[in-house]
């Protein structure tokens, strides 16, 4: 008698599915909503940072995004050291270098990328020319002296500013509130 081997089915029972997890109500929401980023530049002068950040990158110059800083005429500026670099979208070239000489005076050059921005400084660095008479000084706007001048001020007096901790503070005015002596009311 030949015997017939019977194929196994599969079981067509479907598995039993765990009960969903209650809702856990709150009475206090502990997170904040997000706030809502604004898109793009919200006015001309952050308007004026991003086309210099933009030709900053095309022209390959070595200054971070977020250093450009807007100007009043609508321009931005950007310190790279001792070096002032101005944007302007209206004119070329887009950028013109600032940069002091050890006689006193700022020279001005144009600068299309990287070479020529070195060039400027060290043509700077590199000057021999006593500027105390007019025919040698340069022409440069005033209000970008103010800002170099401003800037180099900003500079010193950040330098000269002692740093003091919590701890000193405190002190300080401990022995300050300890030196005081009550004044007497005067008379009438």
């Amino acid at each position: 008698m030949a015997t017939k081997a019977r194929a196994r089915t599969k079981k067509t029972t479907p598995k039993k599915r765990p009960a969903p997890a209650p809702a856990r109500t709150s009475t206090a929401e502990l997170r904040k909503a997000l706030p809502i980023r604004p898109l793009g530049p919200r006015s001309e002068t952050e308007l004026a940072c991003a086309r210099a950040a933009l030709a900053n990158a095309t022209a390959r110059l070595p200054i971070p995004v977020r250093a450009w800083h807007p100007l009043p005429d609508g321009h931005a500026y950007a310190e790279l050291g001792d070096t002032v670099l101005i944007h302007a979208a209206d004119r070329a070239p887009l950028f013109t270098a600032y940069t002091p000489c050890p006689n006193g005076a700022h020279h001005q050059h144009p600068v299309t990328g990287q070479p020529s921005l070195t060039e400027a400084r060290t043509l700077a660095a590199r000057c021999t020319t006593g500027h105390h008479d007019e025919q040698h000084v340069d022409t440069v706007k005033p209000k970008v002296l103010q800002l170099g001048e401003g800037l180099h001020r900003a500079r010193a007096s950040a330098s000269e500013t002692a740093e003091l901790s919590a701890r000193d503070i405190a002190e300080g005015l401990a022995a300050r509130a300890a030196a005081d002596q009550p004044k007497e009311h005067p008379e009438a």
